[in-house]
């Protein structure tokens, strides 16, 4: 098993995936010297943080990305929010008085779109879908590195609550730069 194999399969592990999910990622062979193991474990982690694992939502949003993504930071300048509609309540988690955060993690596209939208941490009744489903909607100024429009990975809290005035039942929003 080659360094870069070991080093992803430490990070599945770290995750705390499923046994058969490490031996198959572990065991996975490429020919092509080890991006698709990368991307591997980087689903594998997303996955196992959509499952609630505390270790990997933050894991998730730390490791290799998948190919031609880049992380917010030195030359690589963030996205900006210009069309951002707030998820509304569901009818359930309204009843229940629920509020919280979702935290998400996207690709910002190139274009401005996103995509690759993943719950990193839930609420529940309903309202995990309701983000998901607002923040594909959003548009954005891309990124840019070098002044060049580049899709980067992103983090976005949404944040539930129940004001006491009319207009309850809308959420804030968040663009985090991870």
């Amino acid at each position: 098993m080659d360094l870069l194999r070991f080093a992803f399969c430490a990070i599945a592990l770290s995750c705390a995936l499923t046994a058969q999910s490490a031996e198959r990622l572990c065991t996975h062979r490429n020919d092509d010297g080890g991006p698709k193991v990368a991307a591997a474990a980087y689903k594998a982690c997303l996955s196992a943080a959509e499952d609630g694992n505390e270790t990997a939502q933050l894991r998730a949003t730390q490791m290799a990305l998948p190919s031609g993504v880049y992380r917010i930071g030195g030359d690589v300048r963030p996205p900006q929010p210009i069309f951002h509609p707030p998820p509304k309540y569901t009818d359930e988690a309204s009843k229940a008085h629920l509020h919280g955060t979702v935290f998400l993690s996207v690709v910002v596209t190139a274009k401005g779109t996103t995509r690759d939208v993943t719950v990193i941490r839930r609420l529940g009744l309903g309202l995990d879908q309701k983000a998901g489903e607002a923040v594909s909607k959003w548009r954005f100024r891309p990124a840019t590195k070098n002044g060049k429009a580049v899709p980067v990975q992103a983090n976005i809290l949404v944040n539930f609550r129940l004001p006491q005035h009319p207009g309850a039942g809308l959420a804030d929003r968040a663009f985090t730069p991870p």
